[in-house]
């Protein structure tokens, strides 16, 4: 699935497509070949269908996997396989002997097997086995643990290929942009003949067309080469314009695509650069391995046409960035990414919650260590993945230990997510889950609802403060901030509230008489502009764009599909979200449920522009009762780069009771975006007094709802 460059150095032969499948429950002898399943794939598409897929089963402990491929008849001095993704672990064996395996599940692997390929023109069979299910791999693996997953369904999800070359063999090459010092750092990892340097020619292509070429050495105790590039060209999500470098030994070609793109975050300001220029990230997360699970998966992860489809309808939502969380996708996704233009927060499938003692113990520091040199390797050439992150919502202290063994590896030193363990510098961030909706699992609201109780003040988001949150001296940390999910109101593609959310929407929804897909859209507007107004954070990520979705089935959480395989979205989140997540961001910061009648109120507008260039537009603030809309302002503004806007509308309520909506819009490029704050007028008010001032523009560190295992990502 992934590009494939044949050159007269190197030939790439793709073994994906129908391979023949069996199981056994032994390691040592496979089963009959009774059905057949599509590489890349799981098992769960294997024809006839297997019974007990993706759990312990007393049917079989292992798969095996079965293609026959002819020799090519061009003679080549070296032979390897490469299998891009397997789950879990995995043997190989070429015409009866065994030529490697290994345990990790999410990077790739590769193995010389010249001795064992068949002479030319000759049939060769390839047998890849593969556990059943996680118990399977030696506890000192990752094997990509999720609280709410049903099934772990085993399968070979990536591409595998046979390369042929020459020697010297090209394993892997690193390329890192500089866009200050207009150059790339090149380090290409050769295999080493008489540990003497290779010699190494270059041809670089821009993304017009241009062509540089050269010669580096590299090899054993050689330096990165450095080579000029003359006015580069960034790569950005509104501009990802891609470079790709040919290498060359006299033996082997390889290549690799890259962007000119610098990334990193300012620990002082708490925001994100981008290309020397403050950048602002908007997006979501994308849940992989919980899709897998998902009844209507069926073929789509490995369909590129829907793949891109995806990213698109993204971009549309007004997103540049996301996280892949609890697992990863087949690398032709990245592939999309890089040329779709997405800032992608990367993080390594490791989830066992606050709790130290939940961590297995087998799992070392060094073993992490190492399966974090292999997924760099992978991925550390696409400008899409800017965030390494080493885990999700764990406290451990060895994912930073991992860490701080591989960090030097990447020459363009990205920064580091360590999840709620200790960041390892000033600039590298750290990421919080503000859920405040998760607070009414239990209880409702106060009287003026759950907005009014958590965001009348401008609160710096974090975990606690409790055991989830990382602190040093019991202080919070200052470091910048991955507001990377939010809104813990989540509902089924029926339109039914999760297991996790249904006494939530009971709690806040039972003084409205809004149907839960509308209360949805609202609240998720309201919170995500909120988070995103006030600028706490440097990266704002929905949570998710894509999983699962089970209704009354264990359904924890739950993506805004109506229908996942045409891409269809609920129409009410489509409006919430390109509102909320609009590069003109807006909020109406008053949080009431309810007034008294004829109360005489200020309605704070706040404004912001995530773009580089001025924003002028009108806002026009209105509000609607049953007697119909009543405009109450309209205001010219303009805002600057990356800069803020605030006005005020002074107004007096009706006398009348009743439902009222205040909406606050503007148009932008063809596009109306209408943000709301929906209240009651009542003659019989909770409070002794109405509230008549404007909220507070002091900050406090928020102390939100957090996660427990168990309890949703």
């Amino acid at each position: 699935m992934h590009k494939v460059t044949n050159t007269p150095l190197r030939r790439e032969i793709l073994l994906d497509g129908l391979w023949e499948l069996s199981q056994s429950e032994t390691a040592d002898q496979h089963g009959l070949w009774q059905f057949t399943v599509p590489v890349p794939g799981l098992v769960d598409l294997a024809q006839p269908a297997l019974p007990e897929v993706g759990v312990v089963s007393e049917l079989r402990s292992f798969f095996w996997y079965r293609t026959h491929f002819a020799t090519p008849h061009e003679p080549a001095p070296l032979a390897r396989l490469k299998i891009w993704k397997v789950q879990f672990g995995h043997s190989v064996v070429l015409n009866g002997t065994e030529v490697g395996g290994g345990s990790c599940n999410f990077t790739s692997a590769c193995y010389d097997v010249t001795n064992e390929l068949a002479p030319a023109g000759g049939e060769n069979e390839l047998l890849i086995r593969i556990g059943a299910d996680p118990t399977q791999l030696p506890r000192s693996v990752v094997y990509g643990h999720d609280f709410e997953k049903l099934r772990y369904i085993p399968g070979i999800y990536d591409s595998v290929s046979l390369i042929l070359s020459g020697r010297p063999a090209i394993w892997s090459i690193q390329v890192a942009p500089n866009l200050a010092s207009e150059s790339i750092q090149l380090a290409v990892e050769c295999e080493h003949v008489d540990t003497e340097p290779v010699r190494c020619s270059y041809t670089l292509t821009s993304p017009d067309g241009k062509i540089l070429a050269g010669e580096v050495e590299q090899g054993a105790g050689v330096r990165p080469a450095t080579i000029p590039i003359p006015r580069p060209q960034p790569w950005s999500p509104e501009e990802p314009a891609l470079y790709r470098i040919d290498i060359s030994t006299v033996g082997d070609t390889a290549c690799a695509r890259f962007g000119m793109r610098d990334f990193s975050f300012d620990p002082v300001r708490g925001q994100a650069i981008l290309n020397g220029s403050t950048y602002f990230l908007r997006g979501t997360n994308i849940c992989f391995h919980r899709f897998l699970e998902d009844s209507s998966r069926e073929a789509l992860p490995w369909d590129q046409t829907w793949v891109r489809r995806l990213f698109e309808l993204m971009k549309e939502l007004h997103w540049n960035s996301f996280r892949f969380c609890l697992g990863f996708p087949p690398e032709f996704w990245y592939e999309i990414a890089d040329e779709t233009g997405f800032l992608i927060q990367d993080e390594y499938p490791i989830w066992y919650g606050p709790r130290p003692e939940l961590f297995p113990k087998e799992l070392s520091a060094d073993v992490l260590a190492n399966e974090y040199r292999g997924w760099m390797r992978d991925r550390w050439n696409h400008p899409s993945v800017v965030i390494w992150d080493a885990q999700n919502e764990t406290v451990t202290e060895k994912t930073g230990a991992a860490i701080r063994a591989v960090r030097s590896l990447d020459l363009s030193d990205r920064p580091w997510d360590n999840g709620y363990g200790a960041p390892g510098r000033l600039s590298d961030p750290i990421e919080v889950h503000p859920y405040i909706l998760q607070n009414y699992m239990s209880k409702p609201p106060g009287d003026q609802g759950p907005l009014y109780d958590y965001l009348t003040r401008r609160r710096i988001p974090d975990n606690g403060p409790n055991e989830f949150s990382p602190r040093r001296d019991g202080e919070p940390y200052t470091h910048p901030i991955v507001n990377n999910e939010n809104v813990f109101f989540w509902l089924n593609r029926d339109g039914t509230p999760t297991g996790l959310t249904r006494s939530i929407y009971e709690n806040v929804g039972d003084h409205t008489n809004l149907t839960t897909e509308d209360l949805h859209a609202y609240y998720y507007q309201r919170i995500i502009s909120y988070w995103r107004v006030h600028r706490t954070s440097a990266a704002v990520h929905e949570f998710a764009f894509l999983g699962y979705s089970r209704p009354g089935d264990s359904d924890f959480t739950s993506d805004n599909f109506r229908d996942v395989a045409s891409l269809a979205l609920r129409s009410t989140y489509v409006s919430a979200v390109r509102a909320a997540f609009h590069p003109i961001g807006l909020m109406i910061d008053r949080w009431e449920s309810f007034f008294v009648p004829d109360a005489e109120i200020v309605v704070p507008i706040r404004m912001i522009n995530d773009r580089a260039n001025a924003w002028m537009g009108a806002v026009v603030v209105e509000l609607a009762g049953e007697t119909g809309p009543l405009p109450l302002a309209e205001e010219a503004v303009s805002i600057a780069p990356f800069g803020t806007y605030a006005f005020e509308v002074q107004m007096r309520l009706p006398g009348d009771s009743g439902d009222y909506l205040l909406t606050a819009g503007f148009a932008d490029n063809g596009e109306s975006i209408m943000h709301e704050h929906r209240f009651s007028i009542d003659p019989l008010p909770r409070l002794a007094e109405p509230v008549s001032g404007s909220p507070s523009d002091q900050y406090v560190h928020s102390v939100g709802g957090v996660t427990k295992p168990g309890d949703g990502a």
